[in-house]
C-alpha cells in the first residue's frame, strides 16, 4: 500500500476527513510549507501543473523529476521526513498545447505523462477539457474519449513499469471535464457555474464509465479515486466567488469516487465545511499560497522603509518592473488603463506576481530585504502593525520574533485553516 492510498483510507474513515493538495512551484513557498509541517507526522500532497512542469520545462524550467528531485532537495534541507510526500500532477493532458493540432497536443500529453509515471508521481490528473486547434465538434464526448485515450496510454506504461520493477506501486487517477478557470477568471469575467450541478457530475461519471466498459478496460476503474467538478468557487482581480450551496446532498453515491474541488483558494471555513460535506474529500489550493508570501514580503518592506537602512530592497519597484517586461502573464488579467493597475499588479486575487518572484533581479530584492530586517531587531510594535497573529504568538513566546519565523508562520496560518476543516 502506497501513501497515497493509505491518505483514501484516512479520508474513509471519517465524514470530516479531507485531503488537501498543494498546487505551487515556488521554492520558498514550498520550503516554508515543509518546515511548518515537519513535526506534525502527517503526509503532504504536491502538485505539478502541466503548466508549470511538462517536458519542455513549463514556466518554471523543470521537467517531473525535476521538479519532483527539487521538493526532495528542500525536504531534506529542512528536515521534513521526504516518506510522507505525496507527487501528483495536475491537468494533465493537451492544456499548454491546446493552439495546436489534435495529433500533436495529444502526442504532448502522452509524454508529459509518461515523464509523471516515470517520475514515481502516485497521483495523475487527466485534464481533456479544452478544444484543440482543429476542433470542428467539441462536446462532452470528445472529453471523455481523449480522456480514455490518454489512460490507456498511461496503463501501458504502467504495464511496463510492473514488469520491469517487482515493487512498482500503480498510481491513483483523478478525472475532470468540469473545473474552474485556471489561474482565476480573466479581466474580472466570471463565466463559471455559481451552483453545484450534482446530476451533471453522476451523469458525468457514467460517461467515463460506459468509456471503460466499451474498450474493455473496466478492470482499470478501480484506479480511479476523484472526479474534479465544478463547484462555482473561482477568483479575479477584486472578487472571490463562492458556491451557492443551500443543502447536503445524499442522493447520489458517485460509484464510491471522490469529487476534487480546484480553486478553494481565499473562501472561508464555512464554505469548505459545505464543500467537505458534499462529498468534496480533494481540495486544491495555489495563488493563495504564492500572495501571501509575497503579501508578507510588502508587508515587511513597509516595516524595511520605516527603519534606519542605508541600502533599501526596493522590493515593490523592481518587482513592478519585472513584470512590465514581460507582461505576457499578466496582460489577459490585467487592464494597464485601469485607474487600479499597479495596485492590481502586486495585490489582486489573481496573483499574477507568481509567474515573477523568481525572476534573478527580484531574488536579490528579497534577499536584500531579509538581510536588512535580520541585521536588526524588528520593533514588536510594527509586528503587531502589520503580523497581528504572529504578534501574539512571539507575546506567548511560541514564535521568535525573526523574519524567516514571520514569513514561514504567514504561510502556514493557510494551511490551518484546511487543517481544521479535517477535525
Amino acid at each position: 500500500m502506497n501513501l497515497l492510498e493509505k491518505q483514501l483510507k484516512f479520508i474513509n474513515r471519517s465524514p470530516n476527513n479531507i485531503m488537501l493538495s498543494i498546487c505551487t512551484s515556488n521554492k520558498e513557498v514550498l520550503k516554508n510549507i515543509l518546515m511548518s509541517q515537519k513535526n506534525k507526522n502527517k503526509c503532504i500532497l504536491i502538485e505539478s501543473t502541466s503548466n508549470q512542469v511538462n517536458q519542455y520545462g513549463g514556466y518554471t524550467g523543470l521537467n517531473p523529476l525535476e521538479f519532483k528531485t527539487m521538493v526532495l532537495e528542500l525536504a531534506e534541507k529542512v528536515h521534513y521526513p521526504v516518506k510522507n510526500i505525496i507527487f501528483g500532477g495536475d491537468h494533465l493532458g493537451p492544456l499548454p498545447w491546446c493552439d495546436k493540432k489534435e495529433y500533436i497536443a495529444m502526442k504532448n500529453a502522452q509524454d508529459l505523462i509518461k515523464l509523471c509515471i516515470d517520475a514515481g508521481y502516485a497521483k495523475i490528473h487527466i485534464d481533456c477539457s479544452m478544444k484543440l486547434e482543429d476542433d470542428i465538434i467539441f462536446d462532452k464526448d470528445v472529453i471523455v474519449k481523449r480522456t480514455v485515450d490518454l489512460i490507456q496510454y498511461s496503463e501501458k506504461i504502467i504495464e511496463q513499469k510492473m514488469a520491469e520493477t517487482k515493487d512498482y506501486i500503480h498510481p491513483f487517477y483523478v478525472l475532470g471535464s468540469e473545473v474552474p478557470f485556471a489561474g482565476g477568471y480573466k479581466n474580472n469575467t466570471n463565466n463559471s457555474k455559481t451552483k453545484i450541478d450534482f446530476e451533471n457530475i453522476y451523469k458525468d461519471i457514467e460517461l467515463y464509465k460506459k468509456e471503460f466498459e466499451k474498450r474493455h478496460i473496466p478492470k482499470k476503474w478501480k484506479y480511479v479515486i476523484a472526479i474534479v467538478a465544478q463547484t462555482g468557487l473561482s477568483f479575479g482581480i477584486n472578487d472571490v466567488q463562492t458556491s451557492k450551496i443551500d443543502t447536503i446532498e445524499k442522493k447520489y453515491d458517485f460509484h464510491n469516487l471522490f469529487l476534487e474541488a480546484h480553486s478553494t483558494d481565499y473562501q472561508n471555513k464555512k464554505n469548505l465545511e459545505l464543500l467537505r460535506d458534499n462529498n468534496f474529500k480533494i481540495l486544491k489550493i495555489g495563488p493563495i499560497l504564492t500572495r501571501t508570501y509575497l503579501k508578507t514580503l510588502l508587508f515587511l518592506q513597509y516595516i524595511e522603509n520605516m527603519l534606519p537602512v542605508a541600502d533599501k530592497s526596493n522590493l515593490d519597484v523592481i518587482l513592478k518592473n519585472e513584470m512590465l517586461k514581460k507582461p505576457e502573464y499578466f496582460n489577459q488579467y490585467y487592464n494597464k488603463t485601469d485607474k487600479y493597475f499597479e495596485a492590481e499588479l502586486l495585490y489582486s486575487f489573481s496573483d499574477r506576481t507568481r509567474y515573477y518572484l523568481e525572476n534573478q533581479n527580484v531574488q536579490s530584492a528579497i534577499y536584500k530585504l531579509k538581510e536588512n530586517l535580520t541585521n536588526m531587531e524588528i520593533p514588536i510594535y510594527l509586528v503587531e502593525t502589520f503580523f497581528p497573529q504572529q504578534y501574539l504568538k512571539i507575546k506567548k513566546g511560541l514564535l521568535d520574533n525573526t523574519v524567516d519565523n514571520i514569513i514561514m508562520d504567514n504561510i502556514a496560518s493557510v494551511l490551518e485553516l484546511y487543517e481544521s476543516v479535517s477535525e
